[in-house]
């Protein structure tokens, strides 16, 4: 998936092109997040999930899918889910990559994929997300890096099932915000995340530079789109991330 632009781009670019990410202060310490988080994937997450399942539109091929996610930090998880995970990025992912200006590191991208600080929302041989918590200049931000699923599964509601159990996540953790990083090359995402009610951010490129005509900056230049939908989260201690494509 595409990397958050402000791993991309030093602060003087987010402030000459309004690519940076507004995130609000938290409370809470990265710990606290990763705990809140634990807690509510050990006591509550099957009922949530029987919840969402019914909700989402699934259809009956994944609804018994769906009983089984499993939430699971990268260092914990089974050998064979581990490289699925890699596989399926790897397969939805790399086309994409390449046509961009990140361009493909498989090597990176398995590192970053088994870093020590993802967590993984995994439907078994279906779907997965990963997502962590991050600190940057003292505030707290979740970032999904990925939302990948099996082309055999794709159109049948698992993707929105994945992203209201991370809206339920972001409001139990008290971040306000979803926010995605797409590719413009990716308009199947696009109209995915659309569709789950996440609309243009004012931090992307498109949206900030045609908000400040004196910015001389071509929006073309940039090859993403920066998406947000709200938690209705009541608490706004800080920011759930997504980069997702």
């Amino acid at each position: 998936c595409v990397p958050p632009p402000a791993t991309r781009m030093n602060t003087a670019q987010h402030q000459q092109t309004g690519a940076a990410y507004v995130r609000v202060q938290s409370m809470g310490t990265i710990d606290e997040l990763y705990r809140q988080c634990m807690v509510l994937f050990s006591n509550g997450a099957e009922c949530i999930s029987n919840e969402l399942r019914f909700s989402a539109g699934l259809r009956e091929e994944i609804l018994s899918v769906a009983e089984n996610v499993a939430f699971c930090p990268a260092p914990e998880l089974e050998p064979e889910v581990r490289e699925w995970i890699v596989r399926l990025t790897s397969q939805n992912m790399q086309a994409l990559y390449q046509d961009s200006d990140i361009g493909w590191h498989p090597r990176q991208k398995r590192a970053e994929l088994l870093d020590p600080a993802a967590l993984y929302l995994v439907l078994p041989e279906t779907a997965f997300t990963h997502f962590r918590f991050v600190e940057e200049d003292s505030e707290h931000v979740l970032y999904l890096y990925e939302l990948q699923c099996e082309p055999r599964s794709q159109g049948l509601g698992a993707g929105a099932f994945l992203v209201q159990l991370l809206a339920r996540v972001g409001r139990h953790c008290g971040v306000a915000h979803i926010m995605c990083t797409v590719f413009k090359a990716n308009p199947r995402a696009l109209r995915f995340y659309q569709r789950e009610g996440f609309r243009i951010a004012p931090s992307s490129p498109s949206r900030w530079l045609a908000e400040h005509p004196e910015d001389e900056a071509d929006p073309e230049a940039y090859d993403y789109e920066i998406l947000e939908m709200p938690t209705q989260a009541g608490d706004t201690r800080s920011s759930l991330y997504i980069c997702v494509c």
